[in-house]
């Protein structure tokens, strides 16, 4: 027989063993009772979809652009803008009211520099004023400071 003193020095380790699918069901519960009052607490919710050729408003620069393709990663989107192609989450793109669908081929942006050319009739007051069209090139990718994104020389020989 085992000495009384010892006996209280065991314990019973069986008890403290978690239950691992419980642990897991009381976890997964509760990350998604956090996420959902997150939710709430912050209005986030799901934004539609942007499909090649809407319109947008790029919110953070005020200024019109069209959605040219996703930017392949969620919620992402490269723009045609008056400042040039931009990537911009979908958080910064409004569509515009139309929802309108445009042919890329055909569309053409106009500087800002156009507008203050015509005066609120639409005539064109001096005359000297050229339109500036922005086309699609892979090199000329800005960041939202204006910095050209250039693609690394890698093992360019």
């Amino acid at each position: 027989m085992e000495d009384p003193k010892r006996l209280d020095q065991i314990k019973d380790h069986s008890s403290r063993i978690p239950d691992l699918e419980n642990l897991e069901k009381r976890e997964r519960n509760q990350r998604h009772k956090n996420k959902t009052h997150f939710d709430i607490h912050h209005r986030a919710r799901e934004l539609p979809h942007l499909d090649e050729g809407t319109r947008v408003w790029v919110k953070d620069l005020r200024v019109p652009g069209v959605v040219l393709e996703d930017a392949g990663s969620p919620r992402s989107y490269i723009v045609n803008s008056t400042r040039g192609i931009l990537r911009r989450n979908r958080f910064h793109l409004l569509p515009n009211p139309q929802g309108e669908k445009i042919d890329m081929e055909d569309e053409e942006m106009e500087s800002p520099e156009m507008s203050q050319c015509f005066t609120s009739t639409g005539d064109n007051t001096t005359g000297d004023c050229e339109p500036r069209t922005f086309q699609r090139s892979p090199e000329s990718v800005n960041t939202r400071s204006g910095r050209v994104i250039k693609p690394p020389d890698k093992l360019n020989l």
